[in-house]
């Protein structure tokens, strides 16, 4: 009878432990439900793990980031996010087709169609019920960026500011 008083209890704290950590998933799920609006996009760009002003020099590193900057900035400019409470969303960029697809929020990353060739992950860098900071990191190996005949690791790092 002992043995079954101590798996009760131990089923019993397990389900009480489930349902509270169910409770502070869909607490922070709430706060990522709604329209939201770019208003900041800052840009830092690395080459083999360095700035690229550090690894390219001042004049070459400005053409860079100007280029860069200016197509991302044009592509986040008046545009908008809808996460659903079902787990969908609606992107919406000026000019652009509407994008639909899935969000998941796991270990404080926002991930949008997870599984598919589309998959964006995004790390979390703050969240509350009005204001969303996540920031995405694209690298690329693919280019000699020195045109020393070895390619060079090209690293975007875009931290996005969003508020409903």
């Amino acid at each position: 009878m002992k043995n079954f008083r101590l798996l009760v209890i131990l089923v019993t704290g397990f389900l009480f432990l489930s349902a509270c950590n169910e409770d502070e998933d869909l607490g922070a799920k709430a706060d990522f439900v709604g329209a939201w609006d770019v208003v900041d996009v800052d840009i830092e760009i690395n080459v083999n793990g360095q700035d690229i002003e550090d690894y390219l020099g001042q004049d070459e590193a400005n053409l860079y980031k100007a280029l860069i900057s200016s197509e991302i900035e044009s592509i986040f400019d008046g545009a908008t996010i809808t996460l659903n409470s079902n787990n969908t969303y609606t992107s919406d960029i000026p000019g652009e087709s509407s994008v639909t697809g899935t969000w998941t929020l796991r270990n404080n990353k926002l991930i949008l169609d997870e599984g598919s060739s589309d998959e964006f992950e995004f790390t979390v860098l703050s969240s509350s019920s009005s204001k969303l900071e996540l920031q995405y990191t694209d690298i690329d190996n693919s280019s000699d960026i020195d045109f020393d005949g070895t390619n060079d690791e090209f690293e975007v790092i875009v931290d996005m500011t969003y508020i409903k």
